[in-house]
């Protein structure tokens, strides 16, 4: 069964942020977001670098 837990939108200077409830915190300091039309997907990531993190994400545009 999947959680599920509404939670509201603020602004935060020029982006927009959620607080993530207790019983959703990542269990690390680094996660990637994708968005697929108006869904929003967080995962978890364990960035050691920035070139690992770098290496981990999908070409921009096309751009490889």
């Amino acid at each position: 069964m999947l959680a599920e837990r509404h939670v509201e939108r603020f602004r935060n200077g020029s982006s927009q942020a959620l607080l993530i409830p207790r019983e959703f915190e990542l269990p690390r300091n680094a996660a990637k977001l994708e968005k697929d039309g108006v869904r929003l997907t967080i995962d978890c990531v364990k960035a050691h670098n920035l070139i690992g993190l770098l290496a981990t994400r999908k070409p921009i545009n096309g751009l490889k």
